[in-house]
């Protein structure tokens, strides 16, 4: 019961927390900023996918595209910083950007460590489960409890 109590209270908490005038353009690019990390996350995968089941060709989609959102998580912690959004979704930005940096070395140790290089698709398991996660959060905090109608 505790837990539920400590949800509900989280998601009022989301809910009244009001972004000052600045805060509101900041907030509403955070949450625009979240949703397409979410989606190019996403695509990263498929891309992936397309290189496994498809044709090894499409490998250098999948090694180039992440260039261009790889610094998408920062953009996103500055708006929330600026924004004075919740320090959780600074938190969980910031940890999209590391698990970015991890995505990284996993993908370059092969040679030398073949099991470390294994977690690289449990790390995009992770970034993409987190980066869904902050869309919904950001969109609640910055449009004050509206559901998005996706």
């Amino acid at each position: 019961m505790a837990i539920v109590k400590g949800n509900e209270a989280e998601k009022e908490a989301e809910r009244t927390a009001q972004p000052n005038k600045k805060g509101r353009f900041t907030g509403i690019s955070f949450v625009v900023l979240a949703i397409a990390f979410a989606l190019s996350v996403a695509i990263q995968v498929f891309l992936a996918g397309m290189s496994v089941f498809m044709n090894p060709i499409h490998w250098s989609k999948h090694v180039s595209f992440v260039h261009i959102f790889e610094y998408l998580p920062l953009l996103m912690l500055m708006f929330g910083f600026v924004g004075r959004l919740q320090a959780k979704l600074l938190w969980q930005s910031a940890v999209c950007f590391a698990l970015i940096i991890v995505m990284y070395f996993t993908a370059n140790v092969i040679s030398v460590a073949p099991v470390a290089a294994a977690f690289h698709p449990v790390a995009a398991l992770v970034l993409f489960g987190l980066a869904v996660l902050i869309v919904p959060r950001a969109w609640r905090t910055v449009f004050g409890g509206k559901e998005a109608s996706v």
